[in-house]
């Protein structure tokens, strides 16, 4: 029996600066440099080719590389490096062929096109210098440190509206930094489309937009119409969703125009060479510019929030709200998000925006303040500067804390080792200075607020998660535990030693019933009391918490388990004991790796967080 292979779609592979010139001027080069050796223009040449008729082996002369750096909006300088087979026929010979190697600079234009400048310069077989110019990839992206663009944010500035586009505060500088640049804009209810803000068009296009010109999702099923953008248009889409900042979405593709055209432009010559190109299957094909693309799109976030507040600007306003907290005695983190909260007030922006411009400007404990996880700001926070590298984060939420334990069988083992607890966004070291137990879980000392580094995982922010995508602050072990997180009775332990404690324990764990049905109706009457303190602490109905007390066949489903593990709040000593009972035992957990950390790491949370945190478990 055969089965039909699903099709492979194939598409054209990106092609870089170095591609398009090979595919479209060898010859120009080839003539220049040939032109340049029968003068002895190249530097370090050792065949003296003087007058003399060059023959170029096409077939074996190679660019090797084409090297941009970027001069303006849409000039750069390419150093280029040609392996050239050539020979110098004599009284009518044969020529014998030999290889050099000749570096040469290209300046070229892209704008409506691409164009390669004649009069390339600096023939050489030596290695080219570097040039104090910002730096493009193969695809013309630029390369660029947040020093750079800072820089080059204040360039385009003052390029643009002058000197005061960097001193002064302006209340309308996106649209006047968009009329500067020629750049017209234009407000459409796009289509079906809830989540995209602005789009650049540096040339003509085409927009599917709702007929009516309303927006929200009851417009997906209205009429819709095309409409023809002009070149040089920023569209602005009020169909969004969440509504953004409109001034930061105007900078943001101001940034485009002013660093990506000739990116965009090499991308759309791109489009009307597929039949000179190689062919890939799609995935693979547009893979090698992933990471320029990232970057285009990191560099525009930047102007976003930078041409909003330059640096001149942004300072003054940050000194001042500091002189009013300085001397109190909150930790870093809260006194950050005071400032950031005055300045978004006085300035009516997000806060956000004012937090991340902090960030940018090197004010890396701003990431401490203003964390907003699974519904809620967490408590603002402190660290050692020097802990954390761009990227980092103390921070992660409940969702994506189980999807790590799930996916990291290394930090699966951290986290069942007991060592560690989620605490209010954070994992957290658990002994008794670090965490305490609420009803709404665990939280943070007041000391380890203040020194998260050394109490807390610190994770980098990647979409791939590995064993080494995390790692432990310095470590002041302390071997005594939080009690509440071994206490799985119901007696007063203050006073207590560990020895006791323990004791007390083994006691609890030989009395409870072996039957599912008494040891959740034991459970139910130390913890909660009542069936319907129950219903309320777990989301389910009394009728099925009645069924499942008298039931000992009872079918548990793991949300059902989960539920009343979190409703309960049942450590693990006493969780892994009820779910033996419900027949979930070890092996069967394999398969739920994420409910077994709810039920090991979040089992003092209140239902609703755990739901609304982890909505497709609980939807299963």
């Amino acid at each position: 029996m055969s089965t039909k292979s699903k099709p492979v779609e194939m598409a054209p592979v990106l092609q870089g600066l170095k591609e398009y010139l090979a595919n479209h001027y060898m010859d120009d080069l080839l003539e220049e440099i040939k032109a340049a050796m029968s003068l002895n223009l190249v530097e370090g040449l050792d065949v003296d080719c003087k007058d003399s008729e060059i023959i170029i082996d096409t077939n074996s002369t190679e660019l090797l590389r084409a090297e941009p750096w970027r001069v303006d909006r849409t000039n750069l300088i390419a150093d280029c490096k040609m392996r050239i087979k050539f020979g110098l026929p004599k009284d009518g010979s044969i020529p014998r062929f030999i290889i050099r190697f000749i570096n040469f600079t290209a300046e070229i234009t892209l704008d409506g096109g691409i164009t390669l400048h004649r009069g390339l310069k600096d023939f050489t077989t030596h290695v080219l210098p570097e040039r104090n110019l910002p730096k493009l990839t193969k695809y013309l992206v630029p390369v660029l440190s947040y020093e750079e663009m800072e820089v080059l944010v204040l360039e385009m500035l003052q390029k643009y509206l002058g000197e005061s586009g960097v001193q002064k505060d302006r209340e309308n500088g996106a649209y006047e930094l968009a009329e500067a640049m020629g750049l017209k804009i234009k407000v459409a209810s796009l289509y079906r489309n809830h989540y995209t803000g602005a789009i650049l068009y540096l040339k003509e296009g085409h927009a599917r937009v709702v007929a009516s010109g309303a927006s929200g999702t009851a417009t997906d099923d209205e009429d819709f119409t095309d409409i023809t953008i002009p070149g040089k248009t920023i569209l602005i889409n009020e169909n969004r969703e969440h509504r953004g900042d409109i001034d930061r979405d105007v900078y943001h593709e101001c940034g485009h125009y002013e660093w990506h055209s000739m990116f965009f432009e090499l991308q759309n010559l791109h489009a009307s060479d597929l039949r000179m190109l190689d062919y890939q299957e799609a995935d693979d094909a547009s893979k090698p510019a992933e990471k320029d693309i990232r970057w285009v799109e990191r560099q525009a976030s930047f102007v976003g929030i930078a041409a909003m507040f330059p640096r001149p600007v942004f300072e003054p306003m940050v000194r001042k709200y500091w002189k009013e907290v300085a001397n109190n005695q909150d930790n870093l983190g809260q006194k950050l998000a005071g400032i950031i909260s005055k300045i978004a007030s006085d300035k009516q922006k997000a806060r956000s925006i004012i937090k991340t411009r902090m960030i940018t400007m090197g004010t890396s404990g701003a990431k401490g303040a203003l964390n907003y996880i699974d519904g809620h700001y967490i408590a603002n926070f402190a660290f050692d500067a020097d802990s954390l590298s761009s990227g980092e984060t103390f921070v992660i939420s409940r969702s994506q804390f189980t999807e790590m334990y799930e996916k990291d069988a290394h930090f699966r083992e951290v986290i069942n080792s007991r060592a560690f607890v989620y605490a209010d966004g954070h994992i957290c070291l658990n002994q008794s200075q670090y965490v305490g137990s609420t009803k709404k879980g665990y939280l943070m000392t007041k000391w380890a607020l203040g020194h998260v580094d050394q109490c807390c995982m610190k994770f980098s922010r990647t979409y791939h998660i590995s064993a080494d995508h995390y790692r432990v602050g310095e470590l002041h072990y302390d071997d005594e535990y939080n009690e509440c997180y071994l206490m799985v009775h119901s007696l007063d332990i203050s006073g207590m030693s560990r020895d006791e404690l323990e004791e007390k324990n083994l006691e609890y764990l030989d009395s409870l019933p072996r039957r599912p049905s008494k040891a959740l109706t034991k459970l139910l009457k130390d913890r909660v009391k009542t069936q319907r303190g129950l219903a309320a602490a777990t989301g389910l109905s009394e009728a099925k918490i009645s069924r499942m007390c008298n039931e000992d066949d009872y079918e548990y489903s793991i949300q059902d388990v989960t539920r009343l593990i979190i409703g309960l709040q049942l450590p693990p000593l006493l969780s892994s004991l009820f779910l033996e009972m419900t027949r979930f035992t070890r092996t069967v957990m394999v398969r739920y790796y994420r409910y077994q950390c709810i039920i090991d790491c979040l089992f003092m949370e209140d239902i609703e967080t755990v739901v609304e945190s982890h909505k497709k478990l609980f939807d299963e």
